[in-house]
């Protein structure tokens, strides 16, 4: 059996920080790939990384109410009249172009840009899904 330190950790009694659904500011775009885990039991690592299945959209945003920045890759939209939420999947379509239907090329559309490099500097609206911060886009 392993010798992990971290199986008699009690419970904290400090609150996480919960920040409000406020305006950001993006002060950075980036894209990375997303991994499976080879074994689901363990956390992610170097050596648990399986094998890829995609890329995700990661804006690094400057919240009004925080001093370092934090990272958003989920939005939430309208699906007919219901709300959805997805993670900001980076796919192209035959033309190597933002694939026109994902979740990333609406949050796009909601922003008025049509290059990813445009969110860079501009102002973007959230909301919360779960207590997590995500981008609002409708």
């Amino acid at each position: 059996m392993e010798n992990d330190e971290r199986l008699n950790k009690p419970i904290g009694n400090k609150e996480s920080e919960t920040l409000e659904a406020k305006d950001v500011v993006v002060a950075g775009v980036k894209i990375e790939p997303v991994y499976r885990k080879k074994d689901k039991s363990k956390p992610m690592s170097e050596d648990n990384k399986g094998e890829q299945v995609g890329e995700m959209v990661r804006l690094i945003c400057k919240h009004p109410d925080r001093e370092e920045t934090l990272e958003i890759s989920k939005a939430a939209y309208l699906k007919g009249d219901k709300k959805e939420t997805s993670g900001l999947w980076y796919n192209e379509d035959e033309d190597g172009n933002v694939a026109k239907q994902s979740t990333l090329a609406q949050t796009m559309k909601f922003n008025n840009i049509t290059k990813l490099s445009e969110f860079e500097g501009k102002t973007v609206q959230t909301t919360l899904d779960n207590g997590y911060i995500i981008l609002k886009a409708y």
